[in-house]
């Protein structure tokens, strides 16, 4: 087969950005028809499947996927590949040949999608703006598997770690579990084809075949069972709020933050938002004005948690109570909401 080298480079770089490196790839092309497929170590299928962008056929061939990512650094403009002898793949150019040892893994094969039992798209866009504000909260603890899944269900997006609660709403008909490597291959496959305007899912009791342009996840279900988050928000009952600026909250934080605190502490009075640091001897206090509604209160979170729930938008208001009761923040264009538990002081 005849091929671009950027297009390969491409398709790999996207694959290792997911794929272990140790782990093999396999390249076939049909009349034309691209195909690349490589499995994750916990078992997540990524296939690439694209027509009319080589010439030629080639039979499957499976080559370590680091390697392949290195020997396309040397490659440029159009090659041929094909098999030679001594069970090595060849890139030939005009100016120079490289050759890769296939694995002894068989090929892999690119799964078919499933008779679904439920089918959804997503649009590409919001998706990726939900995932990311999602993403900081998403748990990694192995020993708490029921909340290293992003949920979906008929109201909202939510992800947790058992401190703080990231939430977006769910405009789409899907309903279901999304794990952590899954969300992570998702937003690397939308931030590298951005023409995608839509995100297709097909699922089964066994599997999600998510689809995104030429790209396809295949994702084995787990038995997880997430939270019962809404429990939650039930308990936060807020007597006090406050709406500010996103910008100003977010630079104040900055300049108060480079001094290093384990907290941060917020007092809604006055019609203004004090937040206060301290480390060691030093306390520094800076103001943001705010429009305040209810009683004057003081709060201490932790500042990681405060920073990344904040959104991109304009606008945020803090919604919370007196003692360890969780605060809420909402962000009025975007709609994502925060709940963060306060700390003890």
């Amino acid at each position: 087969m005849q091929i671009a080298v950027d297009l390969l480079k491409n398709v790999v770089d996207t694959l290792a950005k997911n794929v272990d490196h140790k782990q093999p790839i396999t390249i076939s092309c049909t009349n034309g028809c691209l195909t690349c497929v490589a499995v994750t170590n916990d078992n997540m299928t990524h296939v690439y499947e694209e027509p009319a962008v080589a010439i030629g056929t080639l039979p499957s061939v499976s080559v370590n996927i680091g390697m392949l990512a290195k020997a396309l650094k040397v490659c440029s403009g159009f090659c041929k590949v094909g098999v030679c002898s001594e069970k090595k793949v060849a890139f030939v150019m005009s100016d120079r040949t490289v050759k890769l040892v296939q694995t002894d893994n068989p090929p892999i094969e690119a799964p078919s999608q499933p008779k679904a039992k439920q089918k959804a798209q997503l649009p590409s866009k919001t998706l990726l703006n939900d995932l990311e504000y999602l993403y900081p909260a998403i748990s990694n603890d192995e020993k708490r598997a029921n909340i290293n899944d992003v949920l979906f269900d008929s109201d909202n997006i939510v992800a947790t770690n058992g401190y703080v609660m990231h939430l977006a709403p769910n405009s789409t008909n899907f309903v279901g579990q999304l794990s952590l490597t899954t969300v992570t291959a998702l937003i690397n496959l939308l931030k590298r084809h951005k023409k995608a305007t839509r995100v297709d899912i097909a699922s089964t009791d066994s599997i999600d075949y998510i689809t995104i342009g030429p790209w396809c996840i295949v994702v084995p279900k787990n038995s997880n069972t997430f939270p019962p988050y809404k429990s939650l928000l039930e308990t936060v009952i807020s007597s006090t709020h406050a709406v500010v600026n996103v910008s100003d909250l977010k630079s104040t934080l900055k300049k108060l933050l480079s001094f290093g605190s384990n907290y941060v502490k917020l007092i809604l009075n006055n019609q203004k938002l004090t937040l206060v640091v301290a480390d060691n001897d030093i306390e520094i206090t800076s103001e943001i004005i705010a429009k305040i509604q209810g009683e004057p209160i003081e709060v201490a979170l932790n500042p990681t948690y405060l920073v990344k729930a904040l959104a991109n938008s304009q606008l945020a208001k803090i919604s919370c109570n007196k003692g360890l009761t969780p605060i809420r923040l909402t962000f009025r264009d975007t709609l994502h909401q925060a709940i963060i538990m306060p700390i003890r002081l």
